[in-house]
């Protein structure tokens, strides 16, 4: 089933009034205006015929707050998509002898000059009010003639220069049913209009008549014979039975509700399927194109998009093809217009976003990217430490337990002694960092498809180094910890004697970590694990832990060869090295993210102290050494 686009009513109802050129002061760019003289607007639902609608222009029925307080807008055609729409603004506004008069101030941009000097000349001379309507109640109802309401509560939201005055019978929206039209619903009572509550546009010159001139009437039945025979022909078309046609023309039902009609009665007689699949909707299936287009463009090989229709187009072309897609009018805009749109889409004028908006698009490619690669950047810490969650930034307690708890034998009859435990508590907090990086609109323009890769493969490598200069800091730094020793002292038995790796300095460390006991003295079993060391001692380590080197004689056989894991890291610096057990065995380093942000967490903002769109990247990290048992150090010489 195609997709069916909807008209959507607007905010306000249309007016038209007119200029006063006499009153045009060049100096200070204004022009007394005459917004609404009294007019009377004929409108028309299938369900009522036809009615007339006019307003009031009594004191309390009209809001003038908005044109008095000096900032409703002068605006070309009522079009309020583009800051650049707005081309003045009302001053201030009053109400004489049922007439509406205002003045407005045109802007001093260069591209509204033009515009200003067509009404100095007289060139444009009609004004259109935009009003909303909260309140209405019938006046006339006679029968053979149209009812007549009143708008009793209304206001005025802005002025708009337009270049025709209005058919008094066009409506500048079209409705399929009368159910669409917010005004015949708060005739009919259905719809309690509220302050903001959507009003159809519609416009009348200031004089219309309630009668319809002939030209009036042959457009409407010029109309209704085009009606007519689009729905004979597309009943003919999907073969509904004699007499379906007749009854819609009869009814005066739209072109639109004939088609939903077909579609039901065409599903009435549809065959029955076993199975059913169900893809994934219009909307979702583009937006997903569109980050795989730019991910195999800015990286090419991590993804795979061989039939996407986005997949070549530079940035521009996709964001072209995809607003148009989307039903945003981009017909001759420019490449600027187009990058604007793409960076700062609705933002920009003050509006909401979907998920499907092009700005969210570019944002979550460059969020996903950027995860994909802070997950691929895998840290040499993580073998060695252990995992934790912060639930909030304040510090937190780590508890480690040792103590007196070996088996003793018990004689017959005998009582069981007990044991002691004692704790320890290392205390950290996690820390919060992050940067902000833009993407401007050179960019946008420039096709820079590679900063969808440069920004993540940065902000992932920030972020990594920021973690591991933290965990590597506890080791280099060897701060006290809570019982007043440092982390590597002779009071934790746990320093050797300065010597780059080495049969006789690897043995003392091994031989060190063995020998750690709990508080009655028994030993613990620390079996050494991880061989951390720095890029200085990557020759010494390799021949140590080398599984290939053959000993010729007894004396020269590798002892060491593939007993630990070797971990060399660049923040390493030096010779320093350490020996650094199973974190499942022994408590080593704890490292923790705050719950809910674990990694890297990007957050998007658009267009603010750029001209394009300001990509945040927010890191929440800490870590600590919990128990001085596990780890072993040496500095190296």
């Amino acid at each position: 089933m195609p997709d069916k686009k909807i008209p959507v009513p607007l905010s306000m109802c249309s007016f038209q009034g007119a200029f006063a050129p006499s009153s045009i002061n060049t100096e200070n760019r204004t022009v007394e205006v005459a917004w609404y003289t009294g007019a009377t607007v004929e409108r028309y639902s299938w369900s009522e015929g036809r009615y007339m609608l006019e307003l009031s222009m009594e004191p309390s029925a009209v809001d003038l707050k908005r044109l008095k307080c000096g900032t409703a807008p002068l605006l070309n055609a009522h079009s309020t998509y583009r800051i650049e729409d707005i081309i003045g603004v009302v001053e201030n506004a009053r109400i004489e002898n049922g007439v509406g008069y205002a003045t407005v101030r045109f802007s001093q941009r260069p591209e509204v000059e033009p515009i200003f000097q067509d009404v100095k000349d007289g060139i444009i001379c009609n004004l259109s009010m935009g009003a909303n309507i909260d309140a209405i109640e019938l006046v006339e109802s006679v029968e053979g003639k149209p009812k007549l309401y009143r708008a009793t509560k209304w206001s005025v939201q802005e002025l708009s220069l337009v270049p025709v005055g209005a058919d008094p019978n066009a409506q500048t929206l079209g409705y399929l049913q009368d159910k669409d039209d917010p005004v015949l619903n708060l005739i009919k009572g259905d719809v309690k209009m509220e302050k903001d509550k959507t009003i159809p546009v519609i416009e009348t010159t200031p004089n219309t008549k309630a009668e319809l001139s002939a030209e009036q009437k042959e457009a409407l039945a010029l109309e209704e014979r085009s009606r007519i025979t689009k729905i004979q022909g597309l009943c003919s078309k999907h073969g509904m039975k004699e007499g379906f046609a007749a009854q819609y023309v009869e009814s005066g039902a739209s072109l639109e509700s004939v088609r939903d009609a077909i579609l039901e009665e065409l599903a009435k007689t549809a065959p029955t399927v076993q199975s059913i699949s169900i893809g994934a909707e219009a909307c979702e299936k583009q937006r997903k194109e569109v980050e795989l287009a730019l991910l195999d463009r800015a990286a090419p090989g991590t993804v795979r998009c061989e039939s996407n229709h986005y997949r070549g187009l530079s940035l521009i072309e996709m964001s072209r093809q995809y607003l148009a897609e989307n039903g945003v009018n981009v017909e001759g805009a420019s490449r600027r217009e187009i990058a604007e749109l793409a960076l700062c889409g609705r933002t920009a004028l003050g509006g909401l976003m979907s998920s499907g908006d092009l700005p969210l698009i570019l944002g979550n490619t460059i969020a996903r990217r950027l995860q994909g690669v802070y997950q691929e950047m895998a840290p040499t810490w993580q073998q060695f430490c252990t995992r934790a969650t912060a639930i909030d930034f304040k510090e937190m307690t780590v508890v480690s337990l040792s103590g007196d708890v070996a088996l003793k034998d018990v004689a017959e009859h005998g009582e069981y002694t007990r044991g002691s435990l004692s704790e320890a508590t290392e205390k950290y907090k996690v820390k919060k960092s992050g940067r902000i990086i833009g993407l401007t609109l050179e960019m946008m323009m420039n096709d820079d498809l590679g900063a969808f890769n440069r920004i993540p493969m940065m902000m992932s490598a920030a972020a990594r180094e920021k973690e591991a200069k933290t965990v590597f800091g506890i080791l280099t730094t060897n701060a006290n910890m809570s019982d007043g020793n440092a982390l590597f002292s002779s009071g934790h038995n746990n320093i050797g004697t300065a010597g780059v790796p080495s049969e006789t300095t690897l043995s003392e460390a091994v031989q060190g970590m063995y020998a750690q006991t709990n508080a009655a003295g028994d030993p613990i079993n620390v079996k050494p694990q991880f061989l951390v060391h720095g890029p200085k001692n990557i020759v010494a380590v390799k021949k140590l832990l080398s599984m290939e080197m053959l000993a010729g004689k007894s004396a020269d056989v590798n002892v060491f060869k593939g007993a630990f894991t070797p971990v060399l890291d660049p923040h390493i610096t030096g010779k320093k090295w350490w020996l650094v057990t199973d974190p499942m065995m022994c408590d080593t380093i704890e490292y923790a993210y705050l719950d809910g942000q674990e990694g890297l967490y990007t957050e998007i903002r658009y267009g603010f102290d750029v001209d394009g769109m300001e990509i945040k990247a927010r890191h929440v990290f800490g870590a600590k050494a919990i128990d001085h048992r596990g780890m072993y150090y040496n500095a190296g010489e």
